[in-house]
């Protein structure tokens, strides 16, 4: 119906849409990001088709409805020759004064682990509540209103962790960056 705003922003042409929120406050929001660019050895379904496709549902369920803070969704360029897009895009939002939240950047969602079937939602380590509160909370929401697949993993135990969009948030001071990826990672294509 028209309610997000988009945008183009920066060199390497990233997407951005803004769903206002109601209430007056400036420059609090939240974020729901993946890349639209992969490689020629990428399974680009995979990388980053789920995290694009994941997003734009996302925001189509989401623009249903009335929020209090701005919902921005992002289709980063650049990711696979160094997080460009994303770069330029937390720039961006940086000099506009956009205090985001909670970040959720889903990156290849395809393969899940035969024995689990989970999604793994990784948070930054840190005090609690610049991840995993938001990956907690992530996981009540999955339980009480979906098929109950996210599983909290601490960036630690994550060895692909610096690998993905996420990365530029949290280097300009977003310290509550997620990384949604599938949990079958020894299974996939690459």
């Amino acid at each position: 119906d028209g309610r997000i705003e988009v945008e183009i922003i920066g060199d390497y042409q990233s997407v951005v849409g803004r769903l206002p929120g109601y209430l007056p406050i400036e420059g609090s929001a939240f974020l729901v990001g993946g890349h639209l660019d992969s490689v020629l050895e990428a399974p680009g379904a995979n990388d980053d088709g789920t995290g694009v496709a994941a997003m734009l549902e996302i925001a189509r369920v989401m623009s249903q409805y009335e929020w209090p803070l701005d919902i921005y969704f992002g289709a980063w360029n650049a990711e696979e020759i160094g997080f460009r897009g994303s770069r330029e895009v937390a720039r961006e939002f940086s000099t506009r004064g956009v205090d985001i939240l909670v970040h959720y950047n889903v990156d290849m969602l395809l393969v899940p682990d035969p024995e689990d079937m989970t999604v793994l939602m990784v948070y930054p380590e840190g005090p609690y509540i610049f991840g995993q509160y938001w990956a907690d909370l992530t996981v009540q929401m999955s339980n009480t209103y979906g098929n109950g697949i996210i599983e909290p993993v601490i960036s630690t135990d994550f060895p692909a962790w610096a690998q993905s969009d996420h990365m530029s948030f949290i280097q300009q001071g977003y310290d509550s960056s997620l990384f949604a990826h599938e949990s079958g990672g020894a299974y996939d294509a690459w």
